[in-house]
């Protein structure tokens, strides 16, 4: 395979538009960092899986 083939196949399994980022840390520490980024809406979620908020 070459580098073209590997991107137009990429291209037809990933979506950036319905992407899902995990990101696991001390909130003190993370939430201003991903924030600047602007990846999208921000769900925190405790360590059970219960929903704490969105923004």
């Amino acid at each position: 395979q070459t580098v073209a083939s590997v991107g137009a196949a990429a291209k037809t399994v990933i979506h950036p538009d319905r992407l899902v980022w995990v990101v696991v840390g001390d909130r003190s520490k993370i939430e201003a960092g991903i924030r600047e980024v602007n990846l999208g809406e921000i769900m925190l979620i405790d360590a059970d899986g219960k929903l704490l908020g969105a923004s």
